[in-house]
């Protein structure tokens, strides 16, 4: 087993990786904390456009499917739309989605730096960001292999993508909300890909 850290919590994934795009049983079954958000109503930091949040490898925290937390800051995904907590992926079947997608998350930042570019704020003025992986405060991106990828469980189109707010909504756990990440989703769906896995695209 591999024990991610979920905003302060532990989220335990199989020793192979995360749990398998498509198979949700898994991942609800791997994804068993993650935090509250902030409360409404609660004071967030004013942050402008183009500016850059960043966490060191490993200091990444997943608060849910399409939000992590950057030392003290926390930065929702711009364009991309994961489960709310609570749902399920199926009426038949007892799997949240939300915390599928917080495992594909968490999967996909794992001992990656990650750096943000704010392009906006949420309702709540929390930052909305552009994210990547592998890269800090501008440096060069190291692009996993084809054989890393695998290890991880990571598709090797997902590992490849553009940003991260790409790469979780390629591997099918998030919907896209921008115009740029619908490509992204049209290809997930097309693969039958987390939420549009046989068992759960009727959700």
């Amino acid at each position: 087993m591999l024990g991610l850290a979920v905003a302060g919590l532990i989220l335990w994934l199989p020793a192979g990786g995360a749990p398998s795009v498509g198979d949700p049983a898994r991942a609800n079954a791997a994804a068993t904390a993650v935090i509250p958000p902030p409360a409404p109503g609660a004071p967030a930091a004013a942050f402008a456009a183009n500016e850059r949040l960043a966490a060191a490898p490993c200091a990444a925290m997943v608060v849910d499917g399409d939000t992590l937390r950057l030392q003290n800051d926390v930065v929702r995904l711009d364009g991309v739309a994961a489960p709310a907590r609570g749902d399920q992926c199926d009426p038949a079947m007892p799997t949240d989605c939300a915390a599928a997608a917080a495992a594909q998350l968490a999967m996909l930042v794992h001992d990656h730096a990650v750096s943000c570019e704010v392009v906006g704020h949420d309702g709540l003025g929390r930052p909305s960001a552009r994210c990547d992986i592998g890269k800090t405060n501008g440096a060069a991106s190291e692009v996993p292999s084809a054989a890393s990828a695998a290890g991880s469980g990571i598709s090797r189109d997902v590992a490849h993508a553009d940003s991260l707010n790409q790469q979780i909504v390629l591997s099918g756990w998030a919907r896209a909300r921008t115009a740029d990440l619908q490509p992204a989703e049209l290809a997930a769906r097309a693969l039958h890909r987390g939420l549009w896995a046989p068992a759960t695209e009727s959700h």
